[in-house]
């Protein structure tokens, strides 16, 4: 596409041009117009910078090495969310951008994923094990545990006559012993720079109704929310530590 700059010159001197004709040549950095017997260079305005760091440490090497003879302000500012880490590298223009994406880990997707669902014995031990990371010694007091029935004898008299009838109960053996409640600590995010771990408080309860053999794993209400809190509070340390010039932080999106 010929920039507006190019159409400009075109039109300016096409009185004067017996041929005004774009030559196709693939040149990134500026247009090449024949007028008459002349060719020029008109220079290409640079694409839009849509820069992505793949870690705190590299999103901070972006800002903090703006090229000085841009010819922007250099008035940079940088936003933090639950998502993601976007420098604006202008804020005057707010057009080139670099974006470092915050992906949650997969802990935090799981728990998010099982959060008030009933599992039984089997998903209920897997999840902790493999998905949570939660330790062996924990892990094996739900793995030991042995649901079974028996039957009550009960007798019941109608018109005088005994009348012997069961019903079926439910038991599980060692209920007494295990644990309500579980601090699960883990990552938040996946991305370089935002690995630490995270303290969330889980609440575990076995279905009233033994028969059902299912487990519900449930983060304590609003401790999910402030481990994320807490995890762009440290973010934003990491961002005024690694950040050069005094360039101002924000939470929010831009």
């Amino acid at each position: 596409m010929i920039s507006s700059e190019a159409i400009q010159l075109i039109q300016k001197t096409a009185q004067d041009a017996a041929i005004a004709q774009v030559l196709d040549i693939d040149d990134p950095r500026a247009h090449h117009i024949r007028l008459g017997n002349e060719v020029i260079q008109i220079a290409k305005p640079p694409a839009i910078r849509t820069h992505k760091a793949s870690s705190i440490e590299a999103f901070c090497q972006v800002v903090n090495n703006l090229p000085a003879d841009s010819g922007q302000s250099q008035t940079a500012t940088v936003w933090h969310d639950g998502f993601r880490v976007v420098g604006i590298f202008d804020d005057g223009d707010r057009r080139d951008t670099v974006k470092c994406e915050l992906t949650p880990s997969r802990q935090l997707e799981t728990l998010r994923k099982v959060d008030r669902t009933p599992l039984n014995q089997r998903e209920f031990v897997r999840c902790l094990k493999l998905e949570l990371g939660v330790p062996e010694d924990f892990v094996a007091q739900f793995r030991k545990l042995q649901w079974s029935h028996g039957e009550n004898m009960t007798t019941e008299h109608n018109r005088g006559a005994d009348k012997l009838g069961a019903s079926i109960r439910a038991e599980v053996d060692g209920v007494e012993s295990l644990p309500d409640k579980y601090m699960l600590r883990m990552p938040l995010y996946d991305t370089d720079g935002a690995k630490q771990p995270y303290d969330i408080q889980c609440l575990i309860e076995l279905d009233a109704d033994p028969n059902a053999r299912t487990i519900t794993l449930a983060p304590q209400p609003g401790a999910i929310q402030a481990a994320l809190d807490a995890a762009q509070k440290d973010i934003e340390k990491d961002l005024n530590g690694g950040l050069k010039g005094n360039v101002p932080v924000f939470y929010g999106a831009p």
